[in-house]
């Protein structure tokens, strides 16, 4: 994960803690809730209007599943550049992560020292905000 404007990061730590957000998997919303993927907060955080497309899934900017690299470009640091060969929302996670060892739990990852996770699939696997939010604040 490329570094994030301190703004946002902050912005986007405080709304996944908040409890306004509720999760929603594999998609970025859905209308007339508050339910959102991790990412999908991060779109609402950047202040994007999503529409409404079949059956109620929210759409930001064309996007249903994940923000387009255009869009991700806007909260990446000052004098960064996206990069492009990586997923930009895959972190390495090491032992500098404070809850390594519960999140190794909660992947089953016993037996590596460090290893990848994408926040999507995170939040899909029903990882809650909390532990989201404190990958954001650690490695953003």
């Amino acid at each position: 994960m490329q570094k994030l404007k301190l703004e946002f990061k902050e912005a986007w730590v405080k709304a996944l803690r908040s409890g306004e957000w509720l999760p929603a998997k594999n998609l970025l919303g859905i209308a007339n809730t508050n339910q959102r993927c991790c990412l999908g907060v991060a779109l609402e955080v950047m202040g994007i209007v999503p529409s409404i497309v079949d059956e109620g899934i929210l759409c930001y900017n064309g996007e249903i599943y994940t923000p387009s690299r255009e869009m991700w470009q806007e909260v990446i640091a000052d004098g960064s550049i996206l990069d492009t060969t990586v997923d930009p929302f895959s972190v390495l996670i090491s032992q500098n992560f404070p809850r390594v060892q519960e999140l190794r739990v909660l992947l089953g990852y016993l037996d590596v020292s460090q290893f990848f996770v994408s926040l999507p699939s995170l939040n899909d696997k029903g990882i809650g905000f909390d532990m989201i939010a404190d990958i954001v604040e650690c490695y953003g």
